[in-house]
């Protein structure tokens, strides 16, 4: 019966090695995805952090901007009487030319 003894004890260990490696194994694994979980974790809050930065600046520049957006507005107001005194400066060159002209054939 010793060698029944000895295989079932060999047997035996050889089933407790496998299990230790197996369980082994499974523990690295966990350990594995906890440290991923912790590296991911630290990814989304440093993406969270610039996301809130990148916020706050967009905010900033609306308030820039609708700051800006009454001298938007003066400044296409000026632009049209611009554009006003620019067409009537051309009438008034056009007239002119025509005076000059006149008044040349008038003195000849």
């Amino acid at each position: 019966m010793s060698t029944i003894e000895e295989k079932t004890e060999k047997l035996s260990k050889a089933t407790q090695e496998y299990l230790r490696s197996e369980m082994k194994a499974t523990i690295d694994d966990y350990k594995l995805l906890e440290e991923m979980n912790k590296v991911t974790l630290e990814k989304y809050k440093t993406m969270a952090d610039k996301c809130k930065s990148i916020n706050e600046s967009q905010k900033g520049l609306k308030e820039k901007y609708d700051t800006l957006g009454v001298f938007f507005g003066q400044i296409d107001k000026l632009e049209k009487k611009i554009n006003s005194l620019e067409e009537m400066a051309y009438a008034i060159d056009g007239y002119t030319k025509k005076l000059e002209s006149q008044f040349k054939k008038l003195e000849s």
